[in-house]
């Protein structure tokens, strides 16, 4: 068993197979929240893959997968939330900023 943290929600996961490389896991992960995540995101400089070290209850950087063990957290960790639905990101992305410049000692 394996469970599966981004944002607020958990998911529990039955794994019959040992996660030998990156891409299974990321695979796995883009599987269980399939709304929420793309292997784009998962690859991305500003997302990480933390697993929780119970004894010390800390969450450090998950670099290879057959660290992973029975009953072990694994958190994503995106700096910016991915939305995988592109027409989504179209209608809400921010509108864009003018910046003003002087020039000849006028505000423009």
């Amino acid at each position: 068993v394996l469970f599966l943290q981004f944002g607020d929600e958990t998911r529990r996961v039955h794994i019959t197979h040992e996660l030998t490389s990156m891409e299974t896991l990321h695979a796995l992960i883009v599987h269980m929240f399939p709304q929420k995540l793309t292997m784009g995101a998962l690859r991305s400089p500003g997302t990480a893959l933390l697993m929780k070290d119970e004894a010390r209850n800390i969450f450090y950087e998950l670099e290879d997968p057959r660290d992973i063990h029975d009953r072990c957290l694994i958190k994503i960790y995106c700096r910016e939330a991915p939305i995988r639905d592109a027409h989504y990101n179209a209608q809400h992305a921010p509108h864009p900023v003018h910046h003003a410049h002087i020039a000849n000692g006028d505000l423009r």
